[in-house]
């Protein structure tokens, strides 16, 4: 809790003996917290972790989270560094062979939360169990989308609340969207839910004031003809679709 002192809230967490879930937040709940916490007897068996901004840093959580190795959901903005520890910490504490159990992992939320394409691409491989996905992205025009090494194989569920970041560059162009969109409809087989927002970029009053104007926002280049044929239910945000995009009578569970 935000506003418990950091020892009170270090000896609450020590009387817990099967804790499974736990959600922490606030700058009371500082590095000190988290290392003791590591030290519990529960850390091992903990299930569900959600990390709110607070005192310690998402790398502060790493000594906690690398022994939950039953850890099956995640909500945390961190960064790709974080994320490579915790799925070698799984493995190793895991016997070094078996995969990470985590299922739901959600990295949207603040500015430390956006993810690059380099970070997107290792997931499918640091946590191959996963069915759920949200994330926040930053893109941009010279970024390449190749195909991912390997698929989300697994993936139910995935949600990007963002593409670009508002005050870093303009929008996408269409053909690189649609070159983003193709390359993760190829990467997510059997997704039945599918939330992509483009988002858009920040004009200051100053600059319109100046002359600037925001980008048009961008056409998706017939990527929707390869969508997966497991959706059911699709959003798209920020973006211009066309006619022809609307034609995706091949997608008969969608609604």
């Amino acid at each position: 809790h935000a506003s418990l002192a950091p020892d009170v809230l270090k000896k609450t967490l020590s009387h817990f003996k099967n804790l499974t879930s736990l959600d922490l937040g606030g700058k009371k709940a500082t590095a000190a917290v988290f290392t003791l916490a590591a030290k519990q007897p529960w850390a091992s068996t903990l299930e569900s972790f959600t990390y709110r901004e607070c005192g310690a840093t998402p790398f502060d959580t790493v000594g906690l989270l690398g022994q939950a190795t039953h850890l099956t959901s995640l909500s945390m903005t961190c960064d790709a560094d974080v994320l490579r520890q915790l799925s070698n910490a799984w493995r190793k504490n895991r016997g070094g062979d078996a995969a990470p159990l985590l299922a739901s992992l959600d990295l949207s939320g603040g500015w430390s939360g956006r993810i690059g394409w380099p970070a997107l691409e290792a997931l499918p491989s640091q946590f191959p169990e996963l069915e759920k996905l949200k994330i926040t992205m930053w893109l941009s025009n010279a970024q390449p989308f190749r195909q991912l090494a390997q698929p989300f194989a697994r993936l139910l569920e995935l949600s990007i609340t963002r593409l670009i970041a508002s005050y870093s560059g303009g929008h996408l162009t269409s053909e690189k969207l649609g070159s983003f969109l193709r390359t993760i409809f190829a990467a997510t087989p059997v997704v039945e839910t599918l939330c992509i927002h483009h988002g858009s970029m920040y004009v200051s009053g100053r600059e319109r004031k100046e002359g600037k104007r925001m980008d048009p926002f961008p056409g998706v280049d017939g990527a929707l003809a390869e969508l997966p044929t497991s959706l059911v239910e699709l959003t798209l945000a920020s973006m211009v679709l066309t006619a022809s995009d609307a034609d995706i009578a091949g997608l008969p569970q969608l609604r």
